[in-house]
């Protein structure tokens, strides 16, 4: 045992296990439980990896625990096993990594059930805001949350990103197809970044920008003052008619006449 270690126990893999217990771990590979073979279902009796009954435990683990396994955990035949005491001690020690939201968070849990009744009781009408399927929750939700990725596929700057370029390739290949495109991008970024990149590679600092108005509909980024650029750049705005609700574009034409802009931002 590590000096870290609370527990740990001696295993190992056998083509056929017969009717050792199996060592059951999560997708990380983490140590989870013991299961005994009578207890176990098909799925973990197809696991290869077994219990050798031998186990180590600190002295304080097994004090701690050893009556909660007499007392608390028989199993489906009313028996009790040793073995029982892994599961315990990872759910107590471990429990942050294993336990849902629910268990750790309740209060947390609640606020987003109440978002979610939210979202199906009212409309949106905000275009950057998407109702995505339960696939696209589970893959946002999944182990790459973990995972820190800079670079570009094959040229990272840290280890351990085999998987994450996999995704990230097999990403750039569907956007070809679906733009019929050459080369694609798929790294997610805002609007405000997308929009400073086409300010940096276009203008100098102070230069004129013409832009719709915050008030009426503008984007932040289209030179409003909180945003970097009303801050870097000298922007310029259009409105719209306040009968029709549309684009005043003789507004836009006098405004693009009279001020020497080096760019024109076109909203939607």
């Amino acid at each position: 045992m590590t000096t870290n270690s609370s527990l740990a126990t001696l295993c190992f893999e056998r083509e056929n296990p017969a009717e050792y217990g199996r060592i059951i771990t999560d997708p990380l590979g983490n140590f989870i439980k013991i299961v005994e073979f009578k207890n176990a279902t098909n799925e973990e009796k197809a696991i290869k990896i077994c219990n050798s009954g031998i186990m180590a435990f600190k002295p304080a683990i097994l004090r701690k625990y050893l009556p909660l396994v007499l007392q608390q955990h028989p199993n489906q035949l009313q028996e009790v096993y040793l073995t029982t005491i892994v599961e315990i001690t990872k759910t107590e020690l471990m429990g942050i990594f294993f336990n849902k939201l629910s268990e750790t968070d309740n209060e947390i849990y609640q606020i987003i059930n109440e978002e979610a009744k939210r979202q199906n009781d009212f409309i949106e009408l905000i275009a950057s805001e998407n109702f995505v399927s339960p696939a696209v929750l589970e893959a946002a939700g999944s182990v790459l949350t973990n995972k820190y990725a800079e670079g570009y596929p094959g040229k990272r700057f840290y280890n351990g990103c085999d998987q994450v370029d996999k995704i990230e390739n097999l990403a750039i290949d569907r956007a070809k197809k679906l733009f019929n495109c050459k080369y694609a991008n798929v790294q997610p970024h805002s609007g405000c970044q997308a929009n400073q990149t086409v300010f940096l590679a276009l203008l100098k600092p102070h230069d004129t920008i013409l832009g719709m108005s915050l008030d009426a509909g503008g984007h932040l980024t289209h030179g409003a003052p909180p945003s970097l650029s009303g801050k870097w750049f000298n922007p310029i705005f259009y409105s719209v008619d306040k009968d029709t609700y549309l684009i005043d574009y003789e507004q836009v034409e006098k405004l693009a006449l009279q001020h020497k802009r080096k760019l024109n931002i076109a909203s939607d």
